[in-house]
């Protein structure tokens, strides 16, 4: 976590999860890191992680059992999916396009930077 960033470290904890459901570490009807696990792993409060599992919950993302722990849900994958792309469509491509146009960066060089990030991100993730 990083507690310089201008996002809360509790959205940190969120961000981290979804991270883990959409790259498969964590998968439908698997169990995540107990409240104490994930708060020594990241460093943080516990209370900072009980935050963020209960916004988990309430987003129908994370299913708690009692006495046994949280798991992720069926459908995570998908709403996580579709929250992010929504992100990305209304938020980063807009500031990206505006930015190329402060810049005057012409379309084609950035869709060939694109590919070029997109080719070693494949390469190096495994993707």
């Amino acid at each position: 976590m990083n507690p310089t960033q201008p996002q809360s470290i509790f959205l940190q904890v969120i961000e981290r999860i979804h991270n883990g459901i959409l790259s498969g570490t964590y998968k439908v009807g698997g169990r995540i890191p107990s409240v104490r696990d994930m708060a020594t792993r990241l460093e943080v409060n516990p209370n900072t992680i009980v935050k963020a599992y209960d916004r988990l919950i309430e987003a129908g993302l994370i299913e708690p059992r009692p006495g046994v722990g949280n798991y992720i849900k069926e459908g995570a994958p998908e709403i996580v999916r579709q929250e992010r792309q929504k992100t990305f469509y209304n938020e980063i491509i807009p500031a990206i396009a505006y930015e190329m146009k402060l810049l005057n960066i012409p379309y084609e060089q950035a869709t060939e930077q694109l590919k070029h990030f997109i080719n070693q991100t494949i390469i190096s993730k495994g993707v």
